[in-house]
């Protein structure tokens, strides 16, 4: 069984809503941060909410690490100087592991979710 994740999305304003990913399937936490898109940006910047992003990165599945890459690296865009120095410190994390990993599954994985559109 993986590991297991949580993400929270408050927007702010009158309407208040939370997302929140508690799941043991791997795939389905992907499927969710892929539906992350940019319209999310504006809420996911939130300083608790990179927070939890950062802690989806030790998540066991590569394709969910892939996915909280990709939108930790949009939203340094929006606030660089709060997410850079952590998002460096967690790639050369990433790429070590990857680079003395010899599970063939974890490379192509890894390959398949950093090329895909």
């Amino acid at each position: 069984m993986g590991s297991l994740s949580l993400i929270k999305v408050r927007p702010h304003g009158p309407g208040y809503s939370v997302l929140t990913v508690l799941c043991a399937d791997d795939q389905i936490r992907a499927q969710v941060l892929k539906g992350l898109d940019k319209d999310y940006d504006r809420h996911l910047a939130q300083v608790e909410n990179v927070r939890l992003l950062f802690m989806v990165l030790n998540d066991d599945s590569y394709a969910v690490r892939i996915r909280a890459v990709r939108i930790i690296g949009r939203l340094a865009n929006m606030t660089p100087g709060a997410i850079m120095p952590s998002l460096r410190k967690v790639l050369i994390q990433l790429l070590t592991e990857l680079e003395y990993s010899t599970d063939v599954y974890v490379l192509v994985t890894f390959w398949l979710y950093w090329n895909e559109d």
